[in-house]
């Protein structure tokens, strides 16, 4: 019985190193993603700000050149072109907001599993402490039993003494 709630420790003991490990993992791989994404969208907004830079830049002298001039369909392509690239930064920033925010309710979950995991190898060690508990109880009533039989067969013994004595 001893060997068996030793061989349940060890066994409790390597399921939760090798759950801790796998958090360990999962966790990692989660901050490298993050970090992958991270430089990811800094490329982008870099990227869309150096264009819209350029753009604005253009329009800028294409409008100091000409002030009074009416809109050329030129400068119109132009503006149009300056609009949708503030608008693939601004859709490039939700996009990156949405994925931070995944990433952030992915760790929630890691965290929230690990604390599942936590709970799972405390009920373990419980049940572990109750079987222990039980083998002792046991090999108690079992030393009761042998002790009361013991004496049983002492006062068994002492009584078939004094018969013998007496006659």
């Amino acid at each position: 019985m001893i060997l068996k709630l030793e061989e349940d420790r060890r066994r409790l003991r390597e399921e939760k190193s090798q759950l801790l490990i796998s958090s360990k993992q999962k966790l990692d791989r989660l901050q490298e993603m993050l970090v992958q994404r991270t430089r990811e969208l800094a490329t982008v907004k870099s990227a869309a700000r150096a264009s819209i830079a350029e753009l604005a830049v253009e329009r800028d002298e294409r409008l100091s050149a000409a002030p009074s001039t009416p809109p050329t369909p030129q400068r119109s392509v132009i503006d149009g072109a300056l609009q949708r690239a503030v608008a693939g930064e601004k859709a490039a920033q939700a996009r990156a907001d949405v994925a931070e925010r995944a990433l952030v309710a992915e760790r929630a979950a890691h965290t929230k599993s690990r604390m599942e995991v936590s709970a799972q190898l405390a009920t373990a060690r419980m049940e572990a402490a109750q079987v222990a508990s039980e083998a002792a109880q046991e090999q108690a009533r079992e030393a009761v039993r042998e002790a009361a039989v013991g004496a049983a067969a002492v006062a068994a013994s002492d009584a078939a003494e004094r018969t013998t004595r007496y006659r």
